[in-house]
């Protein structure tokens, strides 16, 4: 499978049972240690999910699906998310992840650190994955970006352990709440887009399967937001442009002014003079 925003498949190989895929050598890290690390902003976080999206959609166009979590989106040097399914973390004896016509991407068992959050209420591991479950999955990994929040932390109080659980709990009958648990952020179109974005995860994360969208719609919704967002931060950029022009043009009246009164102030010194010279 060929696609801008997947990591190229070199091969793979089969080592005392376990299957390792073998991947282009980059820089890759994955989103979920970027997100650890508080090294992307949010409208780099934007960009990346989208990215990912793209990829999920076109597997799911070819029949395709994967054991989706944050940490099997990569970001590269140039910050442009790609899917991979290589599990980051200890294999152990579950199933391999396959599809009705063919192995997912890495051929790799379930990474289960992750998995148990990542996955659907009603996902049965003795049964393949679905397009469906894979949405569920993306949805979390939303609320992951908006929050900042890892899918499990069990360094938070009791209640805000599960990321999906504590976003529900938080937000229930009260949409009031949504900005309380938003990834701390200092200006108000930031907040609005990560709105959009929550309203869009709720959507991936319905606990009934046949409500949540397929991600050819989630990838048309998400682009609004994002380019909305991409927007913003042009003009918020350009306001700052003109904010130092001026400041600059500013400067240089000030500047101009003092000579003039330098220049001003020296004229009525030397006539001073010729006057006490004359008397």
């Amino acid at each position: 499978m060929k696609h801008q925003n997947l990591v190229n498949l070199i091969g793979y190989c089969l080592s005392e049972g376990v299957r390792f895929a073998v991947g282009e050598c980059k820089c890759y890290k994955s989103l979920s240690h970027c997100l650890l690390k508080g090294s992307l902003s949010w409208g780099k976080r934007l960009f990346v999910v989208q990215d990912a999206a793209r990829a999920l959609a076109y597997l799911h166009e070819h029949q395709i699906v994967l054991s989706l979590s944050s940490s099997s989106i990569v970001v590269d040097n140039d910050l442009k998310g790609k899917l991979f399914d290589l599990p980051s973390s200890r294999l152990d004896s579950s199933p391999f992840v396959k599809t009705e016509k063919q192995n997912s991407l890495g051929a790799g068992k379930f990474d289960w650190n992750f998995m148990d959050y990542h996955t659907t209420p009603e996902f049965d591991p003795l049964n393949n994955l679905t397009s469906v479950d894979n949405v569920y999955s993306f949805g979390v990994i939303l609320l992951e970006i908006v929050t900042n929040k890892p899918v499990f932390d069990a360094n938070r109080p009791k209640n805000e352990r599960n990321l999906v659980e504590w976003v529900k709990t938080a937000i229930s009958g009260d949409q009031s709440k949504l900005e309380q648990i938003i990834d701390p952020m200092s200006t108000l179109w930031v907040k609005e887009s990560a709105m959009g974005v929550l309203a869009l995860s709720s959507k991936c994360i319905e606990e009934d399967p046949n409500h949540r969208p397929s991600m050819s719609k989630i990838l048309k919704e998400l682009a609004p937001i994002v380019e909305e967002h991409s927007i913003r931060v042009k003009e918020f950029l350009e306001k700052e442009r003109q904010e130092e022009i001026q400041v600059q043009r500013d400067a240089a009246i000030c500047e101009i002014l003092l000579r003039v009164i330098g220049v001003v102030f020296l004229l009525i010194v030397h006539l001073v003079a010729k006057l006490f010279n004359k008397v």
